[in-house]
């Protein structure tokens, strides 16, 4: 199931209005889908799957389940039952949840909210998983639930107003993202991660069942068992996300998590497709090109050329629908590359949360912006929130006044939820707390969310069991320093990728990365393995220098979109300023590209909505 509507009547009364269908959305005519609408008691349900299966609705004794998203049992289930994990359905969902009820979260891993409606009484209970990357939205007034993965739809129910969250639009100016559970309108919110959320005619109640901090360890496994336990675990997750699957397509770029899956593969190979985007010349495509040609490995390459160029307006519009608004125009090559790929299969392998999870912090501006290093780390955060505050008025992107008028409630949320919560850990384990619960979570979420309508996406490094385990090892990112300033521990968590080569496919390891040097390398013996290493980066920053980023020109692809975007703009509600006129007519917008084109995407999504 990969969209989802639910509306319910919680005090009794008879269902108000009707409940609208996805397939009614124009954004919906290239999905292919089949719609199933569910009826009972005072709630009227319809969700989407890719295939004609009901695999994931299952109803006795009055109770209603669906599955939204992907399933599986757990390790903790296997030491408890001895069945191995494996990938569960809304009937194996009803039977733990009859069996362990609120503990069924002790036994489950994957991206999912599970939805239980009581027929008899009307009740709601939502259960979503601990990170929550795919999540569902709600809102809840006078006395009527509506439950969907699209912001837009729930709007269509016209239970909420279309008021303007002033606060998360601030936030989505400093950090990239909004923080917690907010949106962008005032009556819709997005159910937290690891929440266990129940709706009746008594009104709401929230539970939390799991926390960041519980990642932390003092102490940490050895570094060769370490190094054992997350290979098998890794292993174990390829082959469970994708046991369900005849066909399965994998991202194979230039680095390090694509590769690593491939390795871990056990599969023949006409059952794989790998792919990678970007420009025809870039590394992201002959890099992975020129390994499949040598071994064997069916590879597409999907090049980022005239055709997509032209497609690129349309394509960004429904990277905001899709993502309710919270990706950037930029992020048009996603909804590209599935529409050309989803005939070999609508499942897909990626690396996602690799790299994130186990290197320390050295790329700002991706999941962590300069605005929140400077607040989180300072030794004075409320003056380093009022410094950004003054930056974010000079970029004119939003009006000054709507900055005034929310600085205080955001500063005492900050305060709260992200420095004074963790000021015991001082502030830069803080910092990786903020960085897993909001910016790691909030980034992919961006796009697992617009991909939803072509695919399904599993990302094994991002598995429960297997993220347990690599916070009490050496190689989480969380212990090995910040910003990269040891390029020693930033090359140690690439020890794990390519340990996995050897074990699994060692031709895989001899092959350079786009960072100049082979998997093999970080394997030589001390000093020269750190030689190799040198002479790699060298040649990728000399590279890097010549060519610039080979693999987009984001840009430029973005300009006309951007253009017609401001040409258009309606802007009835008065939120936003000179600065993304400014910014586009002197160029300066490519300087700032992505907090610009998030401002983008938010004027298209807010006008659209009007």
């Amino acid at each position: 199931m990969f969209d989802f509507l639910l509306k319910a009547q919680l005090n009794g009364g008879p269902l108000k209005g009707s409940v609208p269908s996805f397939m009614e959305n124009n954004f919906y005519k290239e999905v292919s889908a089949r719609e199933y609408t569910k009826t009972f008691g005072n709630v009227g349900v319809t969700y989407l799957e890719r295939s004609e299966t009901e695999a994931n609705y299952a109803k006795a004794s009055g109770n209603h389940y669906f599955v939204y998203g992907s399933v599986f049992t757990n390790n903790e289930y296997f030491i408890t039952t001895g069945h191995k994990p494996a990938k569960i359905e809304a009937a194996d969902i009803m039977d733990l949840m009859r069996q362990y009820g609120k503990r069924t979260v002790d036994y489950i891993k994957g991206s999912f909210v599970l939805i239980k409606v009581n027929e008899k009484t009307g009740e709601v209970q939502l259960l979503s998983d601990r990170m929550n990357v795919l999540p569902l939205y709600y809102c809840y007034k006078e006395n009527t639930l509506v439950v969907s993965s699209s912001v837009p739809m729930i709007i269509r129910t016209h239970l909420p107003s279309k008021e303007v969250n002033n606060q998360a639009l601030v936030e989505q100016l400093v950090f990239d993202y909004v923080l917690g559970a907010k949106t962008y309108f005032k009556d819709i919110q997005a159910l937290p991660p690891a929440t266990i959320m129940t709706f009746n005619a008594n009104g709401k109640e929230s539970e939390e069942y799991w926390d960041v901090t519980r990642l932390y360890h003092e102490e940490l496994l050895p570094r060769d068992q370490s190094l054992e336990m997350l290979t098998d675990q890794l292993h174990q997750n390829v082959e469970l996300y994708t046991s369900d699957t005849d066909k399965i397509l994998v991202a194979f770029t230039g680095g390090y998590d694509g590769r690593t899956n491939v390795a871990m593969l056990d599969r023949p190979t006409p059952d794989y497709l790998c792919f990678s985007f970007g420009m025809a010349r870039s590394k992201q495509i002959t890099i992975p090109k020129y390994i499949c040609e040598k071994m064997g490995i069916n590879y597409t390459p999907i090049p980022l050329g005239e055709d997509f160029e032209r497609q690129y307006e349309a394509l960004a519009s429904e990277v905001i629908e899709f993502s309710n608004g919270t990706a950037p125009i930029i992020r048009a090559n996603y909804p590209y590359a599935f529409r050309k790929l989803k005939h070999f299969s609508n499942t897909v392998l990626t690396g996602l949360f690799g790299s994130e999870i186990l290197r320390p912090i050295h790329n700002l501006g991706i999941m962590m912006n300069d605005n929140s290093e400077r607040i989180l780390l300072s030794d004075n955060p409320q003056a380093a929130f009022e410094q950004t505050m003054t930056l974010m008025k000079q970029k004119k992107y939003l009006r000054p006044e709507l900055i005034d008028q929310v600085m205080d409630t955001l500063w005492q949320d900050i305060d709260r939820r992200f420095i004074k919560k963790y000021e015991s850990y001082g502030n830069l384990t803080g910092m990786f707390f903020f960085l897993l619960e909001e910016g790691v979570r909030k980034y992919f979420m961006q796009e697992l969310q617009h991909e939803r309508p072509y695919i399904t996406n599993r990302f094994p490094y991002f598995d429960a069991d297997l993220v347990d385990l690599i916070y009490k090892t050496p190689y989480a990112g969380m212990y090995n320093g910040f910003l990269g300033k040891s390029k020693v521990k930033r090359r140690n968590a690439q020890l794990l990728y390519a340990h996995i080569l050897k074990k699994y496919k060692p031709q895989l390891g001899k092959y350079e990365v786009d960072r100049g040097y082979a998997p093999n390398d970080m394997l030589r013996m001390t000093p020269f393995n750190y030689m190799y290493l040198l002479l790699g980066v060298v040649k990728t920053k000399l590279y890097n220098k010549k060519h610039g980023d080979d693999a987009f020109k984001s840009e430029e692809w973005a300009k006309e979109t951007i253009k017609n975007t401001l040409a258009g703009k309606i802007d009835k509600r008065g939120i936003f300023d000179s600065g993304l006129q400014t910014g586009y007519d002197n160029g300066s917008f490519a300087g700032d590209l992505l907090t610009y084109t998030h401002m983008i995407s938010l004027v298209r999504y807010l006008d659209g909505l009007q």
